[in-house]
């Protein structure tokens, strides 16, 4: 079994097997969910129960080595585990019970030695730091002049559990500059006339905190800002205005970017979901729907310079699927090398849903088709080798009349030059991460 582009996968089990699906070993007779450790030296992986789980799926967390050699149980009662950047520690929060109760968070190294606690509450959109010294994270707390609601404030804590400050009184979204020197934000704000959204950036020292953009609609509408992606060298910053007529369907959404300080704030183009598509900072992808002359309305990929203002879709012309409703921009992933993107169009209804394909899209605006399986596609498991050269990807085959019959893995080549089904029952998949060189000034836990 090679070091490299091994894929981990789920089928009644955890198993890790070659690039092209040979040398398979079984490391674990029960698990799904399989989560190399960034540096590739363990696998984590979920045990689900079939008990009453209350407000948070409930599992058993479990770690084991690509060799079988070492295994573990994390936690018992496990609500979500997240590696350290480097792969030394794993954050995880376990709660005390199965009933509606409060969990708490711990760190550990990623032998399941050397277990902290670090802090208690309901926790989601944990994050670490690049350096792997801070978290962040979501909590709710309760509304003292409403029983019956709550608002969300993000943290930030040392991986010692020391330093536990507040970020936002009222937000969720954030994410960390590539340095790990700034975290970005978003919080909301409101009157008896007004709703709307803040951007802001912090030192993660806790200094020089500063508003990048406020804006805000005069109810009943919603307006929120939504933190988007730090360019590669941590210079930009994308992120969406978004009207809510209803929520939770936006009824516009505006594309903008601005220097990590507050500079060069600028409307890139009306779209959605945006993602850098150079490390550069320069190229950005994003999607939106569009009308071909026969009135027929699709998913198009667009994209725009950054420096510009000038956005142009990635193909001549939209495409067109009579009847069929066009589909979100969240199945876009762009490979890690930056020259493909892989997306999700739909191509016809079908029994039992809609017929869905997967397109690989070149730098020189190409599409090419990657699949041709005639049933849904799941684009949630849809995931690059490190190296660029395949694509993982689960499908759901009907039995004609709307119900499930057949669940597969399957890996493609991105030139199309090969396919081939990994498990023939459906399975949570990820490659084995590429290694990294230790991000700079990493301070110890």
């Amino acid at each position: 079994m090679t070091s490299d582009n091994l894929i981990a996968f789920s089928d009644n089990g955890i198993w890790v097997a070659d690039l092209d699906g040979g040398d398979r070993r079984r490391l674990a007779g029960r698990g799904e969910c399989p989560e190399w450790s960034p540096d590739g030296s363990y696998i984590s992986y979920a045990v689900f129960s079939d008990e009453e789980q209350g407000i948070w799926p409930l599992f058993e967390s479990w770690v084991v080595s690509p060799d079988g050699a070492r295994r573990y149980r994390l936690t018992k009662d496990c609500v979500g585990d997240f590696w350290s950047p480097d792969g030394r520690h794993i954050a995880y929060i376990a709660r005390r019970n199965r009933q509606y109760d409060i969990g708490r968070l711990y760190v550990a190294a990623a032998d399941g030695s050397q277990r902290t606690y670090i802090s208690e509450s309901l926790f989601h959109n944990l994050q670490w730091s690049p350096d792997g010294s801070r978290l962040t994270y979501v909590k709710p707390v309760g509304d003292d002049s409403d029983d019956s609601a709550f608002r969300e404030e993000i943290w930030m804590v040392r991986a010692d559990g020391s330093e536990p400050r507040r970020l936002s009184r009222d937000g969720s979204g954030h994410s960390w500059s590539p340095d790990g020197k700034l975290i970005l934000y978003s919080c909301c704000f409101e009157d008896d006339t007004q709703i709307g959204g803040e951007l802001w950036v912090e030192e993660a020292t806790g200094g020089n905190r500063r508003m990048l953009d406020r804006s805000a609609i005069d109810r009943p509408r919603i307006k929120c800002l939504l933190p988007g992606g730090w360019s590669g060298d941590g210079k930009r910053i994308l992120y969406s205005s978004v009207i809510y007529e209803d929520f939770p369907d936006p009824a516009s959404s505006e594309i903008w970017v601005t220097g990590r300080d507050g500079t060069g704030r600028r409307k890139l183009a009306d779209g959605d979901m945006p993602v850098w598509e150079t490390e550069s900072g320069t190229m950005v992808l994003f999607s939106t729907y569009a009308e071909n002359n026969a009135g027929e309305e699709g998913f198009e990929m667009w994209e725009v310079d950054a420096d510009e203002d000038d956005p142009r879709p990635r193909r001549p012309e939209p495409p067109a699927f009579p009847g069929v409703p066009p589909v979100p921009g969240r199945a876009v992933r762009v490979s890690p090398d930056g020259q493909r993107a892989i997306y999700g169009l739909p191509q016809e209804a079908a029994a039992g849903g809609l017929r869905m394909e997967l397109w690989t899209a070149e730098e020189d605006g190409n599409h090419a088709l990657l699949t041709e399986h005639g049933f849904d596609t799941r684009f949630f498991h849809c995931q690059w080798s490190p190296d660029s050269r395949y694509v993982t990807y689960a499908v759901i085959l009907h039995d004609g009349q709307g119900r499930v019959a057949e669940e597969q893995a399957w890996v493609a080549s991105a030139d199309d030059s090969r396919r081939f089904m990994l498990s023939a029952s459906y399975a949570d998949m990820e490659w084995r991460p590429a290694p990294q060189a230790p991000a700079g000034g990493t301070e110890p836990v």
